[in-house]
């Protein structure tokens, strides 16, 4: 087979994705863009020079407050019941990025501050986050999370027996229980790793040109869910843990990220016009030995 007649093939009829072994390969992506984001975020803190214990105690805690940001926005009553009353986060298989991203940033400029770190720090996270994301999204594609709405486009995909998708199509009685494959979706999760490696690009391009500290962070956010919001018209509103319900037209999600986007952009500018009443602080500070085990003590209960 030839490449021309390759290309005709694969457009021509929506692609079979998704394995009995999904799991696995979600959970690898999920640790490759974790270990891309820790590489990339400790090369950060050594140009900014900042003291490594104090860096290193930041991210643990940041990274910390992410995962559990990305289960507990997804909790029901019920479960907000067992937490009040067993003091204990119940085990839960949905996920929601932007609880672990609220979650994760407030704990990063806590730390920050309780470090007395500078806030220009937080940019540090502002291409590390959209490759990361880009990176995980590969494997939300191959396990089936996140899927999108039924399409006609060349590029739709099908997903195998077992999976998430043929799962919801089969409740919803759009395929039989014995469908070989779903009917074809758009690969939101692959729009959403091109957002990602698209808002890193944009970043490293033109990362000179921002002024302010922390300015590259809001605009790396607040690009990042201006993007989302379009692309999240092809996401099945079913697909979310939260946040899929219709208002006006659009998801509540979707109006979510309207806000964030236009508050960052709001942010930016003001940031940006005042930059040079902003002085550019970047030392390094030993923590003291007390700061270093309460933050421990906090990352291990």
């Amino acid at each position: 087979m030839n490449f021309k007649s390759f290309v005709t093939q694969l457009f021509s009829e929506p692609q079979i994705v998704g394995s009995t072994r999904g799991g696995f390969y979600f959970d690898f992506f999920y640790l490759l863009a974790f270990g891309f984001a820790m590489v990339w975020l400790l090369c950060e803190g050594y140009k900014r020079k900042i003291h490594w214990v104090s860096w290193l105690l930041v991210l643990a805690f940041t990274w910390l407050a992410f995962i559990v940001g990305t289960k507990i926005i997804a909790y029901t009553i019920s479960d907000w019941s067992h937490v009040i009353t067993h003091l204990e986060l119940p085990p839960t298989s949905l996920k929601e990025v932007i609880g672990g991203l609220i979650l994760g940033i407030g704990a990063f400029l806590v730390s920050i501050r309780y470090f007395k770190i500078p806030v220009g720090s937080l940019d540090a996270l502002a291409i590390a986050v959209p490759f990361s994301l880009a990176i995980q999204r590969i494997g939300c594609f191959i396990i089936g999370c996140c899927f999108g709405t039924v399409t006609d486009v060349p590029w739709g995909v099908q997903y195998g027996f077992g999976t998430i998708p043929h799962l919801h199509q089969f409740s919803e009685g759009l395929i039989e229980a014995n469908s070989v494959g779903t009917l074809p979706i758009h690969p939101f999760q692959l729009y959403d790793a091109l957002n990602g490696i698209l808002v890193g690009i944009l970043l490293l391009k033109y990362r000179s040109q921002v002024k302010s500290q922390g300015g590259l962070f809001l605009l790396s956010f607040g690009t990042s869910a201006l993007f989302r919001t379009v692309i999240e018209f092809f996401r099945d509103p079913y697909a979310h843990a939260m946040g899929g319900e219709i208002i006006l037209g659009m998801k509540v999600v979707q109006w979510m990220l309207i806000f964030f986007s236009i508050t960052l952009f709001l942010i930016l500018y003001f940031r940006e016009k005042y930059a040079k009443e902003v002085k550019a602080l970047n030392f390094s500070i030993q923590p003291t030995q007390k700061s270093v085990w309460v933050l421990l003590m906090v990352n291990v209960v």
